[in-house]
């Protein structure tokens, strides 16, 4: 039996309690172990079943852990208690929500199957807003923005992401009403400004007129005429003149406001010179804010001309999540919110299904999720629309944890003050989790000088005062601090009592190491000649710390983690640790076609789908798959214009060394081995043939620097992985994998287990959190994150609604002749303050990870430090990690009295030459004779071929059959067809007919424009008259299809689907596939149709592939068999062929298990 674990009396009360809580949970208070200790304890002591208890937390990987802990917890406790756990309803807040929209969806006319995919929905809309941009470009609104950007880039900023992001299927934006509420705040905000304007422009007047300096100056005397010239009239604003007219007069009032603002006193003296040339300032910012609304006024037609459209695509997008049957996490979230807040009846249900609801994380949620929880918890008897009070909720139901200190998730939507708000909520049930078991105790007393101002204990004046990174309890009971509901508030954390008991003995040697750039340094990031960049020489430092933290055998190279702000320093560092050959792992790979081994890689995968790529061939070409010279390479490929060969043409005796011509033919023939596989086996066959075969798997074992790309085909292996899951082509699947072709871009949320050791733990900052390390760095602490910038389309107010971001009234001559946004502006300084707010809270995160030491490092230091100005209530909001942290630093630097007793250590990054740095790799030859006797007497194992479980149907039947391909042409239709293909040195196939010629029919059946993959194309690049022949061709065909009877019930059908995709199992294997259509009869039977671009009619090859088709739209369309018509129609032959009748002979189970033994 486990050993009973104690708890400190916050815990034991926080276990134990049963009334509406909020508990504030700090960094390695035992947050998780306490929630699993409440459950047990609903459990036994209060005999709620476990399916009675919601525990909602915020992500996967949170909820896996928390039930995994609760289910031991249980179990320890009374082992049968855990019959029932598979019942336990521990969930995320996106899947409850999604739960409960599934039962009930229909309201909003979307079918309970559907799916939450963010991904896949987004790329569906942005096609459709590209789509829909192109129908409505003679609109003058859209003319005029598509003049400041493409049009893909303005389809999605303006129509695709805030439809997405701001509106929901069961609340849709009201884009009428925001436009109102935009006009009327213009209206006033532009007479209260005015006035405000003018009242500063009597007070200049009135300054000037006492000024006792020299009144003689040129300088006084260009102010005083400036300000003498007389102003425009004010043009006044209402809801009926929001006209060109008008906005000209607004931008001319704003242009003399600059003019006689524009002259400043300089070194002007005189008694009042201060208040004057404060006020011209204050007028010069009145000028600023006068041009935006302006702007506004001007833009107000082109913005009326774009609601109508934006409603117009809101509809399309909420159609086109019925269709596909899928919707985002929002409309997941919106329509659990809606059914629960308008329909008591439904909303009474879900009140009794839970006796007792836990929430973690609470300080990363928002108002919404807090209201639907609210109603949740509302008493039994309530049954009124809308989100009930505190007052109103059952006095015992809600638990909610969290740490308003560890809120950082504000760019999915999360707000700090709905978790501060909720301790007013439930004033009696504030319980404070204040001690810290995971840190060492010199650590803790540093988060206490740190973030609460608090003197370290070393300290021989207890009672001194340090700059704290947050505001503090004595700050909180200062009334007079006007504290914002998005600052946290810091609280002395605790020791624990046997760590107390014994403080004295306590080592308080500092264990927070400060590590910064030499003082004189500038803070860019620039080098000269002979050293390397500051990111290069911090990078340089943190692997050195790291070897001598290893020599010593302190830690393991797991015990270390590097945490970054953002991901721009991965790349840098992986190619650090490589050089000095230290282990690591990355969660997230950065700059995944950076490097060598992805790069070629995907060139040669690339030269298999498209064989005229000239750039992939030349990359495989100088790759270590050939190795051929830059010199060899360009001789090469000199000669493929003129001869229009194919990739690795015979190549004469006297073209290339003796040495570069055999790796040629080798290469050569693996290129056309696996060309020749490249449409008929999976994806991920062709990755592990590629990276075993070359040689790029031996390559990381005995290259220490490049070893840890081993993780490389993991990841490229599940790319190949998924793509194979949803048939993607080679082609397609090249073309989809450049999206990381960006150092920036990310490659991450992948879950499989990767080829290599453990190491240091490379993550994020946000990935970070919840984890505890032994060692942890931070790195890059002196450098700036992203601007916050208005480069979009739209900027999206969240009081206002959508904005549009519209050309400028050429009157202004503003800076690269833009205005800004007034929406945006108007929000600037608080979302300032704001994200200042949350990077303090990062920064507390980060420090707050670590067991035994942390390093900061990259630290700058500025000549004129303005660190005190960003402390938490100022007006600066800090931009830098070390922003938070540089007030207490600085502090302790300049203070001469205390410096003894700093909480830091501090090391200096010295400059690095180049030619000094340094590496640490084996060479191949030391491998080599390391190794070469156990390769000489090894023993080969001989492995099983596992079969794949996944089939297609279109397997069970060879549609080009050799005797189709050689058959006698001359009286097939179409034969054009076929002297293209022959001609086309097998750059272009039957196959890649067939696909160009299912997109027209989907076109014909959708009612769409023919959308057609140019990699089909890609063979016949060359000439434009083939590709013209092949399009008139495909559209005959589509033509007579119409035409057709067949056609004809298709396009009249209520219910259709084109490209149906489906998984169905068969035994042991899993089909999967795409059904060309499929649509419902009138008589609420089906038909399904195959189309086929064969030169012979042979409808029984086809009769195993149609019975599994057939097999699988009977599952997902919950109808028999004999409801499904089976159809064959031939493209060349414009020809149908009911096999409804062949398929009813088909055995499925031996048709699959056949596929699968070929």
């Amino acid at each position: 039996m486990a050993e009973k674990r104690s708890f400190d009396q916050d815990q034991q009360k926080t276990i134990q309690m049963t009334d509406n809580a909020v508990v504030s949970a700090g960094a390695g208070s035992g947050k998780t172990t306490v929630l699993s200790q409440r459950f047990a304890y609903l459990v036994f002591e209060k005999h709620i079943p476990v399916d009675e208890i919601l525990t909602l937390t915020f992500t996967n990987k949170a909820t896996v852990e928390m039930y995994d802990r609760i289910h031991k917890t249980l179990k320890e406790k009374d082992p049968k208690s855990v019959a029932e756990f598979y019942k336990a309803n521990i969930k995320t807040f996106d899947s409850y929500c999604a739960s409960i929209a599934k039962k009930h969806s229909n309201i909003y006319g979307l079918a309970p199957d559907f799916t939450v995919d963010n991904e896949t929905l987004t790329e569906a809309i942005n096609k459709k807003a590209l789509s829909f941009l192109l129908a409505h470009e003679k609109n003058t609104a859209i003319q005029a923005l598509v003049q400041t950007k493409d049009s893909v880039s303005i389809a999605e900023e303006l129509f695709a992401e805030p439809i997405l992001t701001r509106g929901t299927i069961s609340c849709p934006i009201d884009f009428e009403s925001d436009l109102e509420k935009q006009k009327e705040h213009i209206i006033q905000k532009w007479n209260i400004e005015t006035e405000n304007t003018l009242s500063l422009y009597k007070t200049l007047l009135q300054l000037l007129n006492d000024f006792e300096g020299n009144r003689n100056s040129a300088t006084f005397i260009q102010i005083v005429e400036n300000a003498q010239k007389e102003l425009p009239e004010d043009p006044l604003l209402d809801s009926s003149n929001f006209t060109k007219t008008t906005s000209d007069a607004m931008f001319t009032f704003a242009m003399s406001i600059t003019l006689l603002s524009s002259k400043l006193p300089g070194s002007l003296k005189g008694s009042n010179i201060g208040e004057i040339k404060d006020t011209l300032k204050a007028l010069r910012n009145q000028a600023t804010i006068l041009y935006s609304l302006a702007n506004y006024v001007y833009a107000f037609p082109l913005i009326q001309q774009l609601i109508p459209l934006l409603s117009e695509f809101q509809e399309i997008v909420n159609d086109t999540k019925r269709s596909l049957k899928a919707i985002t996490y929002a409309d997941a979230a919106s329509i659990a919110m809606c059914i629960l807040r308008d329909y008591p009846e439904y909303r009474k249900i879900e009140k009794q299904r839970f006796k007792a609801i836990m929430i973690d994380e609470f300080q990363d949620n928002n108002m919404a999720q807090r209201d639907l929880l609210f109603m949740l918890a509302e008493k039994p008897d309530r049954m009124e629309k809308g989100i009930p009070s505190a007052e109103d909720l059952c006095p015992d139901k809600l638990f909610f944890v969290g740490d308003e200190k560890q809120s950082i998730y504000r760019f999915r939507g999360a707000d700090v003050s709905v978790f501060r708000g909720l301790s007013k909520d439930f004033a009696d049930g504030n319980i404070s989790l204040k001690t810290n078991y995971r840190s060492h105790p010199a650590l803790i007393a540093a988060f206490n000088t740190i973030f609460g101002g608090i003197a370290y204990p070393t300290d021989t004046d207890q009672k001194r005062i340090i700059p704290s990174a947050f505001f503090n309890e004595a700050q909180e009971k200062d009334h007079s601090q006007n504290i914002a509901d998005y600052e946290a508030v810091y609280h002395t954390v605790l020791l624990p009592k046997a760590l107390e008991e014994n403080k004295k003995d306590i080592d308080y040697s500092p264990r927070i190491h400060i590590v910064s750039h030499l003082q004189d340094d500038t803070e860019n990031n620039e080098s000269n000649e002979d050293s390397v960049s500051k990111d290069e020489q911090e990078a340089t430092w943190v692997a050195e710390k790291i070897c001598e933290l290893l020599k010593q055998k302190k830690y393991k190279e797991t015990d270390i983690a590097i945490l970054f702000r953002s991901y721009a320093l991965q790349p840098l560092y992986e190619r650090t640790f490589l050089s000095y050959g230290i282990p690591y792992s990355a969660e997230v790979a950065t700059g995944f076609f950076n490097d060598g081994p992805t790069n070629d890689l995907f060139a040669f995968l690339r030269l298999c789908a498209y064989p005229q790529d000239t750039l992939a061939y030349a990359q495989v070409l100088h790759s270590p798959f050939v190795n051929l010279s830059m010199e060899e390479t360009e001789k090469i490929l000199a000669q493929l214009p003129e001869q229009n060969k194919m990739p690795f043409s015979e190549l004469s005796e006297d073209q290339l060394c003796e040495d570069s011509l055999r790796r040629y033919k080798k290469a050569a023939q693996e290129y056309q081995h696996l060309y020749q596989k490249a449409g008929t086996v999976e994806l991920t066959q062709l990755v592990s043939e590629l990276w075993f075969n070359f040689g790029y798997r031996f390559e990381t074992e005995w290259n220490q620097t490049v070893s840890m790309y081993a993780t490389m085909y993991d990841r490229i292996f599940e790319l190949a992985r998924l793509a194979d899951m949803q048939n993607t082509s080679l082609a397609e699947f090249v073309d989809s994998v450049r999206v990381y072709s960006d150092e920036k871009a990310k490659l991450e949320n992948m879950d499989i287990p990767l080829e290599q050791k453990n190491g240091v733990h490379l993550l994020s900052i946000h990935k970070s959190k919840g984890l505890e390390y032994p060692v942890v760095f931070i790195c890059g602490a002196g450098k700036r994150g992203a601007a916050d910038s208005n480069k979009n389309a739209v900027y999206i107010s969240k009081q206002y609604g959508i904005t549009f971001n519209t050309p400028p009234n050429p009157l202004y001559k503003g800076k690269d002749n833009k205005t800004d946004n007034y929406f945006y502006n108007l929000a600037k300084e608080e979302n300032n303050k704001m994200a200042g707010a949350e990077l303090r809270r990062l920064m507390y995160v980060a420090i707050t990870r670590a067991k035994e030491e942390v390093y900061i490092t990259g630290i700058t230091y500025e000549k004129e430090d303005t660190s005190f100005e960003k402390l938490p209530g100022n007006a600066t909001a800090p931009t830098k990690l070390q922003d938070i942290i540089k007030p207490a630093i600085m502090f302790y630097q300049n203070n001469t009295e205390a410096q003894a007793f700093a909480p830091f250590t501090f090391e200096e990054i010295e400059v690095q030459a180049k030619s000094n740095k340094k590496t640490q790799q084996r060479t191949r030859t030391q491998f080599i004779e390391q190794f070469s006797s156990l390769i000489e007497n090894a023993q080969v194992l001989q492995t099983e071929n596992v079969k794949s479980l996944y089939l297609s149907p279109s397997h069970l039947a060879d549609e080009q059959k050799e005797a189709d391909k050689s058959q006698n042409t001359s009286e097939v239709p179409y034969k054009e067809i076929n002297e293209i293909v022959e001609s086309s040195d097998n750059r272009f196939g039957y196959n890649d007919f067939g696909t160009i010629a299912h997109a027209f029919m989907e076109s014909a059946i959708n009612g769409t424009e023919v959308s057609v993959s140019q990699n089909a194309y890609a063979g016949i690049d060359d000439s434009e008259t083939k590709k013209k022949k092949i399009n008139a061709i495909c559209q005959e065909m589509k033509n007579k299809f119409l035409q057709s009877e067949l056609g004809q019930k298709a396009i009249q059908s209520k219910w259709h689907r084109c490209e149906y995709s489906f998984r169905d199992r068969i035994d042991n294997f899993i089909l999967k596939g795409q059904i060309d259509l499929v649509f419902k009869n009138e008589d609420e039977t089906y038909t399904l149709v195959d189309y086929k671009t064969n030169q012979t009619v042979e409808p029984e090859e086809y009769k195993e592939q149609l019975a599994c088709y057939r097999h699988a739209l009977c599952n997902m369309l919950n109808c028999k068999e004999s409801d499904i018509r089976c159809v064959l129609y031939y493209l060349r032959f414009a020809k149908e062929e009911d096999i409804s009748n062949l398929c009813e002979t088909v055995d499925i189970k031996e048709a699959v298990k056949r596929a699968s033994d070929r």
